[in-house]
């Protein structure tokens, strides 16, 4: 987003601040999800599920207004992506360290993106800039994934060649 859309000035400068937020949250939580790696999936989503609880319900009775009909539908769907996506991360976490499964998180940003132009949504961006962005996006998971690959396989034969 920033090589496409560079901020100018204080403002866009501040609006900075809730995506990166919201990395460092998905961060955190992936390395929470590495760590409980030893828990049953339940275990896991009920702990994710309190820490949002927890955090977001004082605000409420400030900002709850009652869904519509297709508030609840769409409500209801992000629902159960998340939780399709979270068990997604569960399983990635158990098989793999973070280093390995990180690169592949990235991809859901450009099947996203592929999905959004796919439905013809206004994305806010021409279809060169959205296809840059995807290959940046996937030629930097390709890049670590590689890198990693080779990081582990040249650990794994020094640790051969020391025995």
């Amino acid at each position: 987003a920033l090589l496409l859309h560079p901020p100018t000035g204080f403002e866009s400068m501040a609006s900075l601040a809730l995506p990166l937020g919201m990395a460092l949250s998905f961060s955190l939580y992936a390395v929470m999800t590495r760590a409980l790696r030893g828990e049953r999936l339940r275990a896991n989503l009920f702990w994710t599920a309190l820490g949002v609880f927890a955090v977001l319900t004082p605000a409420m009775p400030f900002v709850w207004t009652p869904p519509s009909s297709h508030d609840a539908l769409v409500l209801a769907a992000v629902g159960v992506l998340g939780f399709l996506a979270l068990a997604a991360l569960d399983r990635a976490a158990h098989a793999a360290p973070l280093s390995v499964t990180a690169p592949f998180i990235y991809l859901q940003i450009p099947v996203l993106l592929g999905l959004l132009i796919a439905a013809g949504a206004d994305i806010g961006l021409s279809p060169r800039r959205a296809a840059l962005a995807v290959l940046l996006i996937v030629g930097s998971a390709g890049v670590l994934w590689v890198f990693e690959s080779h990081s582990r396989a040249a650990t794994a034969r020094a640790a051969g060649a020391h025995r």
